[in-house]
């Protein structure tokens, strides 16, 4: 998610439960032609794994070339390819949810065959579901071994629930090569994609309003103190060797997601997203939620 799984965050993420994290979505354009942001961000910490790569474009030789530059900088994991990002601006470019049936997408995914790395796609259900089934056969003939599918048409944005049945419809036809998107909000709905034959689930949403969901899921201990030393632990992190002030900001607006529904939430987050450094977060955290008992909070 662009803007939120900085390099911090995401190692954060990892010590809540999560077993594999993604990169910012970067444009294999900028990655290609060696764009300074670009490369900063697919900066990842030592030990920061499993990690996957997420990234967009609009051209093959881009993707080929911007991909292969990328794993030069960082021997991520896995390469997953955005071709359902609905947003305007990525649509208007050939990127994002403008793949969706286009012969471009295959090529796409061919092209990183040989890279030695697993080739991942997120995509949407179209509102045909004949027109998903073909789509997601052809990324997968095209050399796909993961095709995440969010339950919603990009035209749907997040304006309703997710289709669960069509994305467990989509699992069901192709076992063990599905992964799900959509209203993973709780524990009981991840159980919904998995008994469905899900191969795994993308928390996204889900995770930005429960830091601690994934533990939840795993029986961990998850009450309100354990959420209070997390975000503790997340204000401690260190963005200064990855990203610096952009990483700040980012660390500052998970926070300002989970801390919904803590007493004097609104301002709390008005002052946590005014903090201009991690000791000023701290100070604004310690003010309202009190320092916890313990510092540490349990990891997996």
């Amino acid at each position: 998610m662009v803007g939120f799984t900085v390099s911090p965050v995401r190692r954060w993420a990892l010590r809540l439960g999560l077993d594999l994290v993604h990169t910012e979505m970067v444009g294999v354009e900028g990655i290609a032609h060696r764009n300074p942001r670009s490369l900063e961000m697919l900066s990842c910490a030592p030990g920061e794994r499993p990690v996957a790569l997420q990234v967009f474009g609009s051209r093959v030789e881009a993707m080929a070339e911007g991909v292969r530059v990328a794993l030069r900088c960082h021997p991520f994991d896995a390469v997953s390819i955005n071709m359902g990002c609905p947003a305007r601006a990525l649509v208007r470019s050939g990127a994002g949810a403008a793949l969706m049936g286009s012969p471009l997408a295959l090529e796409m995914v061919s092209s990183l065959k040989g890279l030695g790395v697993p080739v991942w796609v997120k995509t949407r259900v179209f509102e045909d579901r004949v027109r998903s089934f073909a789509f997601v056969e052809g990324l997968i003939e095209a050399g796909a071994s993961l095709v995440v599918v969010h339950g919603r048409t990009p035209s749907q944005g997040y304006s309703r629930p997710a289709d669960r049945a069509a994305v467990v419809e989509l699992a069901r036809a192709f076992p063990g090569r599905i992964g799900a998107s959509g209203d993973a909000l709780s524990p009981e709905g991840i159980e919904l994609y998995l008994e469905g034959g899900c191969a795994c689930v993308l928390l996204a949403r889900g995770f930005l309003r429960d830091p601690l969901l994934a533990l939840r899921f795993k029986g961990r201990p998850s009450g309100q103190g354990e959420l209070r030393r997390a975000l503790f632990a997340l204000a401690e992190e260190d963005p200064s060797p990855l990203g610096g002030r952009s990483a700040l900001e980012a660390v500052k607006r998970v926070l300002c997601q989970a801390l919904k529904g803590f007493p004097s939430a609104a301002v709390c987050r008005d002052l946590v997203s005014r903090a201009r450094s991690r000791g000023e977060v701290r100070e604004v955290l310690s003010s309202f939620l009190g320092r916890p008992a313990s510092d540490r909070f349990n990891t997996v």
